[in-house]
């Protein structure tokens, strides 16, 4: 029989030891919690972090970092250069578009995603909660790039039909732009035929014909690049220039509406940086509004100065596109900006060219303001970020009628 004092002893013994491994388990739970919190902390941050990196520049592309990444053809032992993920520095594959996994090539992310669920590649780069928080935010991540993508193919198939579109309104200028041309040549050319020995006479002709060729070649190769799809190009860019070049699309059509074009610039607006061919697709766009706006005959203003207002980044040009024309009625002033919106007559117009100058100035970091009076005309307002400072500007441009 065990003495009392024995006994108790024991038993105390017994409950120093179960308690001292209670307390080990404790704080070895808790040591574990505090690393989890940690690490679940340093995942928030980095999630935070990306978030406003998105914020402040929409670039889908941006990626938590994710220490368990392998590559998959690792993992699944594979060995096929066709496949768009073999070898590719990007070691997420289900954000691969075409990659080679059963089925997967022509899915979308979201039907990819059910099967790469199941996959050991994608197992392996989660491995607990934390990190599949974090690929969580990168596969929405992604989804939100693809849907970028697409969006930016659609507003480039807009544009390019509502390039074609302008083409069709302004092809009678540029058969006129041909045409007078080439009245001269043939006219030259008769002349030669009637006196072809007169040497004098022949080398004015000769270089009056040549004069009339080249305008003709650059008036269509001007109409060819304009009519083509291109990627944008951010570049030095003379607004100034964009603009003339527009006014000589359009001189014709001006000339026949009795329409006057006008030039007020400012002799201190810098260089922009932009893309020439779409500034050009977006002001063009204005200038035939312009004139369908002014059937009977009026002014067409560009005007151009350095806003001094505050925007969040930095300094602005300011280009005016005025017309003395009809205005827009109050009433559909908030909607000209909607794609398909039009008030012209049925097969006169497609409703997209405000729609794409909007989206092309937006491309810019711009902004677009609308100012109108039924009967007083309008005022479309285009404000673009200086990009690069080459100092003031002292051309004097003139006028064209």
């Amino acid at each position: 029989m065990v003495p009392g004092g024995v006994f108790a002893a024991l038993t105390l013994g017994v409950i120093c030891v179960v308690l001292c491994v209670v307390l080990a388990q404790q704080r070895k739970r808790q040591r574990h919690a505090e690393a989890a919190n940690r690490q679940l902390l340093a995942a928030l941050d980095a999630i935070t972090d990306l978030i406003r990196q998105v914020q402040r520049n929409p670039n889908f592309s941006l990626r938590c970092e994710n220490p368990n990444l392998v590559p998959c053809w690792t993992v699944l032992e594979c060995d096929n250069p066709t496949c768009v993920a073999y070898e590719n520095p990007d070691l997420r594959c289900w954000h691969l578009p075409g990659v080679l996994c059963p089925g997967s090539d022509e899915e979308s992310f979201l039907q990819k995603m059910v099967k790469c669920k199941t996959c050991k590649v994608y197992h392996h780069a989660q491995p607990d909660n934390v990190a599949a928080l974090s690929e969580h935010v990168n596969n929405l991540l992604a989804m939100l790039q693809e849907e970028r993508e697409k969006l930016i193919q659609t507003q480039r198939r807009a544009q390019q039909a509502s390039k074609l579109a302008s083409i069709g309104e302004f092809a009678a200028g540029i058969a006129h732009e041909i045409n007078n041309p080439l009245d001269g040549v043939l006219s030259c050319m008769a002349r030669l035929e009637r006196d072809p020995a007169n040497l004098t006479q022949n080398m004015e002709y000769l270089k009056l014909m040549h004069d009339a060729l080249a305008r003709m070649s650059m008036t269509v190769q001007h109409l060819l690049e304009y009519s083509q799809e291109h990627d944008p190009n951010f570049e030095a860019t003379d607004i100034h220039k964009v603009i003339e070049n527009v006014a000589a699309q359009i001189k014709t059509s001006a000339r026949r509406n009795a329409v006057d074009i006008e030039f007020e610039f400012g002799d201190t607006v810098p260089l922009l940086l932009g893309d020439v061919y779409q500034l050009e697709q977006a002001f063009l766009n204005l200038a035939l509004n312009a004139l369908a706006a002014t059937p009977e005959g009026g002014a067409l203003a560009f005007r151009t100065r350095i806003d001094g207002s505050a925007d969040g980044v930095g300094r602005l040009v300011q280009v005016d596109v005025a017309d003395t024309g009809d205005g827009i009625d109050p009433a559909n002033l908030g909607k000209i900006f909607d794609p398909f919106f039009t008030t012209k007559e049925p097969g006169k117009g497609t409703g997209l060219g405000l729609s794409i100058v909007k989206s092309i100035v937006e491309d810019h970091q711009g902004r677009v303001t609308v100012e109108s009076a039924v009967g007083a005309g309008t005022t479309v307002s285009v404000f673009l970020p200086i990009g690069l400072e080459t100092g003031p500007r002292t051309q004097a441009h003139g006028e064209a009628t």
